[in-house]
């Protein structure tokens, strides 16, 4: 067998080629993979803290001075614990010409109005340390609401 019939019998045997090409694209699909988990992850973080934000602004809705309460509606509403998630809860009054007041005082015109605000944040932790994103996602939600 001569150095040229060698090479011609090379080119003809293609019996490895499907080992190569499934050795070449499953780190690529695997990437591909981690990163859909992780997305769906984040997504899920979002959606469940704008379950809490919600939640929290309903109950507000009913009592807005039960500060506690509310902050529990919130992660009642979320499916977190307190430990996963933290959940800040802030109100602020002012009278209707626009001057801000204590919320346990009147306005010598008018009637008070009365804001609430809810935010919610989580630290997804990523199952791959992407180059950009990093290793964790911080997700937040906040939601704005005045108290009729």
């Amino acid at each position: 067998m001569t150095y040229r019939n060698f090479i011609a019998e090379f080119r003809r045997n293609d019996s490895g080629n499907a080992v190569v090409e499934f050795a070449l694209i499953v780190p690529v699909m695997a990437i591909m993979f981690l990163g859909l988990v992780d997305a769906g992850r984040v997504i899920d973080a979002n959606a469940r803290l704008n379950d809490g934000v919600t939640a929290g602004l309903r109950y507000a809705l009913a009592d807005a001075y039960a500060s506690a309460d509310i902050t529990t509606a919130s992660f009642a509403g979320s499916g977190y614990a307190d430990g996963e998630a933290t959940s800040a809860y802030s109100m602020f009054c002012e009278c209707p010409d626009g001057t801000s007041l204590v919320c346990s005082s009147q306005c010598t015109q008018g009637y008070k109005r009365i804001f609430v605000q809810i935010d919610m944040a989580r630290s997804v932790s990523t199952l791959f340390n992407y180059p950009i994103i990093g290793a964790t996602v911080d997700v937040s939600r906040s939601g704005f609401l005045q108290v009729p």
